[in-house]
């Protein structure tokens, strides 16, 4: 039996606890460039650059924000806490 085409991948953030709408996407690639945007905003940096250095370079550690493959944190101009998590719907534990 064949499965169906279903958005596989979860985002979901928190900004100093306040649990965001979750996001779903198909792809792994555009949950964590959702993500990137999401830290690049909070951040108020080019989200293109952010984007563009964790496609070429991996996870991206500075003083305050990271991103990594599957979650990402920082801490904005306002000091407000924020993190991002991933979750494969598909592999759950």
């Amino acid at each position: 039996m064949e499965k169906i085409s279903v958005d596989r991948y979860m985002l979901i953030m928190t900004i100093e606890r306040k649990i965001c709408q979750p996001l779903f996407f198909k792809d792994i690639e555009d949950a964590q460039r959702q993500m990137c945007i999401t830290i690049a905003a909070q951040m108020e940096m080019d989200f293109d650059s952010v984007t563009q250095d964790f496609f070429e370079n991996g996870d991206i550690e500075e003083d305050d924000f990271g991103i990594t493959s599957m979650s990402a944190w920082a801490d904005n101009y306002n000091h407000d806490n924020v993190d991002c998590t991933i979750f494969d719907l598909n592999n759950l534990k």
